[in-house]
């Protein structure tokens, strides 16, 4: 369609199709038709000699469109992003959640023993289609052989692989075993072996089914827990965790200071080195009065460390 054009009877100037007044004198404005070149009065809807209209077709304002169309792709990209995710790295296992509800553990007694650079070994659980060591891990080596220091209260340098005894009593390491820092857990698990990723404990946190089966008391020993009150609570009635096999023990924390380490909690929580899809390392923690478990991220915590074995598939 062709654009029409105002002139201005005073001074001739050419303006817009949308000016009323003149640019250069300020008069009000006369239409030109398109179609024939007769000028004609702004108040007329159409050409007096062929009768072409000047009615402008409604222009449709796009803006508010193009605004909602970008707050539409934000929100799906919040929303969907995340289930779009995957772990791709061999160090991950990659868990459907399960559904909501009652559910039937797949769990079998595992006859495979696992050994340690250090020649420890660990008794281990196939649960579902994974299997896990049901003891902490106790080496003072990585799967490479590098040492990992057992360090004592007033250790001061953060970068080496680092070790301590629960409660620092070295009479737990048999049973608790180590609490490592940070360092010491990139490689500390023997071959075929890798630490769990965060969805391999979500796996036990959905689908509780009610009554004293809840996620942290599924997998929490049935013994070495501080007693508590609460009918669903890791350290109240004790003979109902475990329902899983992974036997967690509460062995406690090491939180570095600025003159060294302390060791918390023995007793009254537990602490597994864990990762997350985005290649960081969590902490699941476990707490005698608590019937759920949570994921923490503190880098100066030294925590127990369980492994899985890595699929085939």
């Amino acid at each position: 369609m062709k654009r029409m054009t105002k002139k201005c009877n005073k001074c001739h100037a050419e303006n817009s199709d949308l000016a009323h007044f003149c640019k250069e004198c300020g008069r009000e404005l006369e239409i030109i038709c398109p179609q024939c070149s007769k000028v004609c009065s702004m108040s007329s809807r159409s050409c007096d000699e062929c009768g072409f209209s000047f009615k402008h077709k409604k222009r449709i304002n796009t803006k508010p469109f193009a605004i909602l169309g970008s707050i539409l792709a934000i929100v799906s990209l919040v929303v969907l992003f995340p289930t779009m995710r995957s772990c791709s790295s061999h160090y991950y296992i990659t868990h459907p959640l399960p559904p909501s509800g009652h559910r039937v553990w797949d769990i079998h007694k595992s006859s495979e023993i696992v050994t340690d650079y250090d020649g420890n070994t660990y008794n281990t659980i196939k649960i579902g289609d994974d299997v896990w060591m049901t003891e902490n891990m106790r080496t003072t080596h990585d799967r490479n052989g590098n040492e990992i220091l057992v360090c004592n209260e007033n250790f001061h340098n953060s970068e080496n692989l680092c070790c301590c005894a629960p409660n620092d009593d070295t009479s737990n390491i048999k049973k608790f075993g180590y609490l490592y820092n940070l360092k010491a857990i990139r490689d500390i698990c023997p071959p075929g072996w890798h630490l769990p990723d965060y969805n391999a404990f979500r796996y036990f946190k959905d689908g509780s089914g009610g009554g004293v089966e809840k996620p942290a008391k599924r997998i929490a020993s049935k013994t070495d827990w501080k007693p508590s009150r609460g009918n669903y609570n890791v350290g109240c009635d004790p003979s109902a965790n475990n329902t899983v096999g992974l036997s967690v023990l509460p062995a406690g924390v090491a939180i570095e200071t600025g003159y060294g380490y302390e060791t918390r909690a023995f007793g009254l929580a537990a602490s597994i080195w864990c990762y997350n899809c985005s290649h960081e390392y969590r902490h699941l923690e476990i707490y005698y009065n608590d019937p759920d478990f949570s994921f923490e991220s503190e880098a100066d915590v030294w925590s127990s460390v369980r492994c899985v074995k890595e699929r085939e598939d």
